[in-house]
């Protein structure tokens, strides 16, 4: 055979390129403010490397952050399983409370729950 070599180059342009979604490392259920109390549970729905911090932020009517609280989730929960979080409530620090995960794999992702906390 004489051809000349294409190189590497060709085979991997002819090779098809599929975009993957972004997986959700954790999601969130049952978020509850009541009293000083705010429960919710993180449910794990891929692996993930090393242990995780759950951030809970409590913002005021303008968006500014007024309390924060952090938890360390361990990568030791397996996929699919329920983990029980209760963190305090500053009475007066906020009217609406976001819970976010800082993973080793995706970095800061918001959970796509938030709740009023009923307080003026």
């Amino acid at each position: 055979d004489r051809s000349p070599s294409r190189g590497l180059g060709d085979v991997y342009k002819r090779q098809e390129y599929v975009e993957k979604e972004p997986v959700q490392t954790y999601s969130i259920n049952n978020l509850n403010v009541e009293g000083e109390t705010i429960s919710f549970n993180v449910v794990k729905n891929a692996e993930t490397s090393g242990d995780n911090l759950i951030i809970v932020a409590e913002y005021n009517d303008k968006g500014v952050i007024q309390y924060m609280d952090t938890r360390v989730l361990s990568n030791g929960v397996s996929i699919g399983e329920t983990v029980p979080y209760t963190v305090n409530h500053v009475s007066g620090a906020g009217n609406e409370v976001k819970v976010f995960i800082w993973d080793n794999i995706n970095n800061l992702t918001p959970l796509s729950q938030t709740v009023s906390s009923n307080e003026n």
